[in-house]
């Protein structure tokens, strides 16, 4: 009698982020541990090694992963409907994947932003007639707002909608 073994696996390293990622939409920020993530993608603690160096490479990977995939507003509209329609995308992006905006509270990993999303938000600031040293301090207080809203949990959308009108119509007079 011929004993079959199981098929080989394959870790790698976009299988450990997909884990990885799950985890902390699911479970949150402190289940992300190596050893639960070794015991999710079905295989040992040592293993993971071979892909990441520790937890803290594996938060700037799942963060960079993040920030490729913030959605963006289409060009459609006018200029001030445009900027709060794509912060209120923004801002309900990191509301279903909060842990994001934990990390980068807790300063230790780069964490908002995406180059794509950057560069979108701050040629809408500019189309609307930003100067140049007023995009990059715009681009910043809103960032401080969405990211405020959503650490204060008492917040409601409503108050950040509210909020987030003001803030564009007054970068905007």
């Amino acid at each position: 009698m011929q004993i079959r073994s199981a098929p080989p696996r394959t870790l790698n390293l976009p299988a450990i982020l997909e884990a990885s990622r799950r985890l902390v939409d699911t479970e949150g920020l402190s289940a992300l541990t190596l050893r639960r993530v070794a015991h999710e993608v079905n295989t040992g603690q040592a293993s993971l090694y071979r892909h990441i160096v520790d937890r803290d490479e594996l938060l700037q990977l799942l963060v960079d992963g993040f920030a490729d995939s913030y959605p963006l507003a289409s060009s459609r509209g006018a200029i001030e409907q445009r900027l709060i329609r794509q912060w209120r995308l923004t801002r309900d992006h990191l509301a279903a994947h909060r842990w994001v905006v934990r990390i980068a509270a807790e300063g230790r990993v780069r964490a908002f932003g995406s180059d794509a999303l950057g560069k979108h938000n701050r040629a809408l600031l500019a189309e609307a007639g930003l100067a140049a040293a007023q995009v990059s301090k715009a681009e910043r207080a809103l960032w401080n707002l969405t990211v405020g809203d959503l650490l204060d949990a008492n917040q409601q959308q409503s108050d950040y909608n509210w909020a987030l009108t003001r803030l564009v119509r007054g970068l905007l007079a």
